[in-house]
């Protein structure tokens, strides 16, 4: 019997790769500029006066952290969001959520800001 269970996940294992190498199972796509970590992708993008999405909203939970160096608030909230409609960020602060839908996008009134990111499955 154990060695039933061991050829059938083997089996199943070996399925799996091979659907992979097809394509049929697709692997999630590279990041620019982040470094994964087992269940931990985390990265650093620049904000400007055009909203942007943060680069690794699509993997899960999620914290975003304005950097210490930036000399310009930045601006936290939906697809459109502004100088003026969005969560502040100044220098050092950060904000978390558990489950992330893909949709939180950063500006600044110009250019000079950058943000650090984590997120994790």
């Amino acid at each position: 019997m154990r060695n039933m269970k061991i050829t059938l996940a083997l089996t199943s294992l070996l399925t799996v790769l091979i659907l992979i190498l097809l394509g049929v199972v697709p692997i999630p796509p590279r990041v620019a500029h982040a470094q994964a970590i087992g269940y931990v992708l985390s990265g650093q993008q620049n904000v400007t006066a055009t909203a942007a999405v943060v680069t690794g909203t699509s993997y899960g939970s999620i914290c975003i952290k304005a950097l210490a160096g930036n000399s310009i608030n930045v601006y936290l909230g939906g697809k459109g969001v502004t100088d003026s409609t969005g969560m502040e960020l100044a220098a050092g602060n950060s904000y978390c959520a558990p489950n992330n839908s893909n949709e939180f996008y950063v500006v600044a009134s110009t250019t000079g800001a950058s943000v650090s990111w984590i997120v994790s499955r």
